[in-house]
């Protein structure tokens, strides 16, 4: 059996998005950043993040940053994700 060796940012990418890690990685395909879908793209993917965060849980995001953001889309200045999931997603979208 062949041991395989991933970089922290591949592994990374391989968490993030299994499809994106096989095009960059086994593919050698690179994104171009100005295209629409690229963009379309990240913001699918975070929707689906915060549609799948636990309700009364530690705001991730404010976590990450280690201060509570009274304008933040995840817990509204709280430091705990909102109750309401298309709550979030609508904030994050505006």
């Amino acid at each position: 059996m062949r041991e395989i060796r991933l970089s922290a940012t591949a592994n990374a990418d391989y968490q993030s998005c299994q499809r994106r890690y096989q095009l960059a990685y086994i593919f050698d395909l690179t994104a171009d950043k100005d295209k629409d879908s690229t963009r379309l793209g990240g913001h699918w993917h975070r929707c689906h993040e915060l549609l799948e965060l636990k309700a009364g849980t530690v705001c991730p995001n404010c976590t990450r940053h280690e201060e509570i953001d009274s304008q933040c889309y995840v817990c509204g200045g709280t430091g705990y994700v909102l109750p309401d999931e298309m709550d979030r997603v609508a904030r994050y979208l505006t």
